[in-house]
């Protein structure tokens, strides 16, 4: 008897915990929160786990408890708010666009890997964040540039360097001191580079435009810690002004590593009103930490558009590198 009711204690325990963690994950600040606020819908699951062996032994209050934690933790990423996906417009004269992103890991994605799931997903754009001049000839080497005659960007021997690929030509939108558009440099040895533990200095984001009028920027945003966010908070409310700073009538695609997911308040801010892709995964889309003991977690490799119809989508897991890639087939969207 004692045995039963020390558990019955423990299972009520976690719940009044769950409980008290649940309203985390709606608390826009940084301090610690951020990267709590990534482990939520984990948390969610066992606060679940926990709601449904109350409810077999009938111990309703800490079961009701439980499974409204788990709701509240698990809720933003099984059920993603913002921009309902729009219908793909038949008669709108604009090709399709497929895209495909992946962060290398310090260029140590296997290259042969990279460049067939590039031509098996038909990419017609590709961005690559963590690109070091190493990882860059080799999948030059691999073949890479077979089929895109346009790229820009910059390689770092750190965490910096960012490429967009195209086989489409582009116009730069943003670019940095020493990277003439069309062309992908090795960063400047004195340049700010950013790697862990470093707060002097930020990814490269850069922007182009195609052809067609279509915006696409290659995210690479600041990794939370538990000590300082501040600059991570900023940085993801940063990109949501850039894209109200956009046109509404600009088609646009934001494609990378965010650092961020849908449990994170900042994210969904700016991820509102954009289609999110991919939304495919049980029970919910994965591509961080790949290659480890444990499975892929969390998402924080995303694809947010406006003007768009996701037509396909998928994550595909590249050797040598610890996230999945992520892509999605992009055909125009019916105005309105």
């Amino acid at each position: 008897m004692r045995g039963t009711t020390f558990g019955r204690w423990v299972l009520r325990g976690l719940a009044i915990g769950s409980a008290v963690l649940a309203p985390v994950g709606y608390v826009d600040l940084a301090g610690p929160l951020p990267p709590i606020q990534a482990g939520l819908p984990l948390a969610g699951v066992g606060a679940l786990a926990v709601g449904g062996i109350l409810t077999v032994r009938r111990d309703w209050w800490p079961a009701a408890m439980s499974l409204v934690a788990a709701a509240l933790m698990t809720g933003p990423v099984l059920v993603p708010g913002g921009r309902p996906a729009p219908t793909a417009a038949d008669d709108v004269d604009a090709t399709p666009i497929r895209l495909l992103s992946l962060n290398v890991q310090f260029g140590r994605a296997h290259p042969e890997a990279v460049v067939a799931l590039i031509e098996e997903r038909r990419s017609d754009v590709v961005v690559l964040t963590e690109m070091t001049p190493d990882g860059w000839r080799r999948l030059e080497a691999a073949g890479l540039r077979r089929h895109f005659p346009h790229a820009t960007g910059r390689t770092d021997t750190g965490a910096s360097g960012t490429v967009i690929l195209s086989r489409r030509p582009f116009t730069c939108l943003d670019t940095v001191e020493g990277n003439p558009c069309g062309q992908v440099v090795t960063r400047r040895p004195d340049a700010p580079a950013y790697r862990l533990g470093q707060n002097d200095a930020t990814f490269d984001l850069p922007s182009v435009r195609l052809e067609d009028g279509t915006v696409i920027r290659g995210i690479h945003a600041r990794p939370p810690s538990l000590t300082a966010n501040d600059r991570w908070r900023r940085e993801q409310h940063d990109l949501a002004t850039w894209v109200r700073d956009q046109s509404p009538q600009t088609p646009l695609i934001l494609a990378g590593d965010f650092n961020a997911s849908l449990s994170h308040p900042a994210f969904r801010a700016l991820a509102d009103g954009l289609v999110h892709a991919p939304r495919t995964g049980l029970p919910w889309p994965r591509t961080w930490p790949e290659g480890a003991r444990l499975p892929a977690l969390i998402q924080i490799d995303h694809i947010l558009t406006r003007g768009f119809a996701v037509h396909a989508e998928g994550v595909d897991v590249v050797p040598g590198t610890d996230h999945a890639a992520v892509w999605a087939d992009l055909r125009r969207a019916q105005p309105g």
